[in-house]
């Protein structure tokens, strides 16, 4: 079976009390690996923040022995930069356990890190990334810490296993957020599928998650493990969350959706399997600039698997790339379209006329197709493809040449 990790977020066993050392950090714009980064000295820099706010305030995102929350970034290797939000109890010690109500909003400046994927245990969170030519990336990240089992109760990840129905997390309600930002050149995936990531975010409450793309089945597979929260002696709640947002580009050149704008939430079947069954679920797409943000909520099994799978639909537009004139005639070169709506192309139907006459048609199974029989001098020809749905729509017109 041919499947790809997308991506993967775990729980930082970072427990209530940890002993921090506090140290000035003199700014450098190559920080070492597992350093806070400090905020920006000048509009030059790398490797730094630009800003960090908290309900839109300006904080400082360092421990300074004082009672507050602040957030940090700090990198940990060549392909990994982390970022969370920490409390400062006041006497050298930190916790992990946050204030969930405060918004925070990152800036960062990673000069040549590419900050392609963004996987957080946040909620309520929004992510995008820039370049400049003089100072490289930069992403802005926004989130709201989330509602998350305490770290130093039971260890839960999806393979590893964890506690069902009856775990319970004390501290529920509390907050608690941290993050990574991945450049996916250690991912094994190729560069058209890193490039078709770039941008793509999980927000999610989930103490481990894992996102694959099944490419036997062509189905995107969310697995979580430990997304609902529980108090002693009280019924589970169903408030495990997951929100991703999927660029156009994974739409498309993934998951064989060949027309983003138009999806909806009836262009997928979703399937929850938990508990030895498997049942149909529901799931929320939102158009946001770039991509869709798809969520699922209610998630109330302390392992479940999503499987997210797109109808078939008719096929992309084929991509011309010339109609040459041929005595009696015109030759269509193309390239097959990028999505095929999950359904194999088993023909194209290439159309031509002359300006103000009468379109002529001929079908092929490949490139190029041959069209005879065409009035003399220049013609406009265009192409689309047909699969087991039905025919996609025509690409852009073609002059010929000869």
């Amino acid at each position: 079976m041919r499947t790809r990790i997308l991506a993967l977020v775990a729980a930082v066993a970072a427990c209530a009390g940890t002993a921090l050392v506090v140290v000035p950090i003199a700014h450098a714009d190559s920080p070492p690996f597992d350093t806070d980064w400090a905020i920006c000295s000048d509009a030059s820099d790398t490797n730094c923040i630009v800003s960090a706010t908290a309900n839109g305030v300006d904080t400082v995102p360092t421990q300074n022995n004082t009672v507050r929350d602040y957030p940090w970034v700090k990198q940990i290797d060549a392909n990994l930069i982390d970022f969370g939000v920490w409390h400062d109890l006041g006497n050298g010690s930190t916790t992990n356990v946050v204030d969930p109500s405060v918004e925070y909003q990152l800036v960062v400046r990673t000069g040549t890190f590419v900050p392609r994927e963004m996987n957080a245990v946040a909620r309520d969170g929004s992510y995008s990334i820039s370049r400049s030519v003089t100072t490289g990336y930069t992403f802005t990240v926004t989130f709201k810490p989330t509602p998350t089992h305490r770290t130093d109760a039971i260890s839960c990840s999806y393979d590893g296993g964890c506690g069902g129905s009856t775990t319970a997390a004390t501290d529920d309600l509390t907050g608690f957020a941290t993050g990574d930002v991945q450049t996916l050149t250690t991912s094994g995936l190729s560069p058209a599928e890193i490039s078709q990531r770039y941008g793509m975010a999980t927000f999610t409450n989930a103490q481990n998650s894992y996102v694959f793309y099944n490419n036997d089945f062509d189905l995107l597979e969310v697995r979580l493990a430990n997304p609902h929260l529980e108090a002693d002696g009280v019924t589970p709640v169903t408030d495990g969350s997951y929100d991703a947002f999927l660029p156009d580009a994974f739409l498309i050149g993934t998951m064989n959706v060949p027309d983003p704008a138009s999806v909806t939430k009836y262009s997928f079947t979703v399937t929850r399997t938990a508990s030895g069954s498997t049942t149909v679920a529901p799931m929320s797409v939102v158009h946001e600039p770039g991509g869709v943000r798809i969520k699922l909520r209610n998630i109330s099994f302390s392992r479940p698997k999503y499987s997210i799978k797109p109808h078939k639909m008719v096929p992309g537009k084929p991509r011309m790339a010339g109609v040459k004139k041929i005595v009696g005639g015109a030759k269509a070169s193309f390239s097959a379209p990028v999505a095929n709506g999950g359904a194999k192309i088993d023909f194209y139907r290439l159309a031509c006329k002359k300006s103000g006459g009468s379109w002529h048609f001929k079908n092929g199974t490949k490139s190029p197709i041959t069209m005879t029989g065409l009035p003399y001098g220049t013609v406009y020809c265009q192409i689309r493809a047909h699969n087991s749905v039905g025919y996609g729509p025509y690409g852009g017109l073609w002059k010929s040449h000869t």
